[in-house]
């Protein structure tokens, strides 16, 4: 949620947020934000529960700038090694992703 916020108030090339927890309700916050999210949520996370996690998707749906990735089976804290949640395929998968992008911004960067 703090790397989602940030977008909206500093110039920033790109963002990546992990979880989602209470995105759904600040979505607005980043409208006209001109750079790149990714943004991962974990699948089985209490704290982003189904309708929210359909209200995030569909919000960035047409957005080509933005990519939501839901993590099946994920729960909260899934990336975080050693977390009782940790989900070490979904963590994997998220990394790989994040890794990609914040590769791809800061080649452009350069």
């Amino acid at each position: 949620n703090l790397a989602y916020q940030m977008a909206a108030n500093a110039p920033v090339a790109g963002v990546v947020v992990y979880y989602g927890t209470n995105l759904h309700k600040v979505l607005k916050s980043s409208q006209g934000f001109p750079g790149e999210m990714l943004i991962h949520v974990a699948g089985a996370d209490y704290l982003c529960p189904p309708d929210a996690q359909a209200e995030i998707a569909e919000t960035f749906r047409a957005n080509d700038r933005v990519k939501v990735l839901i993590h099946p089976g994920a729960e909260h804290a899934f990336a975080r090694s050693g977390a009782a949640h940790f989900h070490p395929e979904a963590a994997g998968r998220a990394n790989a992703e994040t890794d990609a992008f914040l590769s791809r911004l800061l080649t452009v960067a350069s």
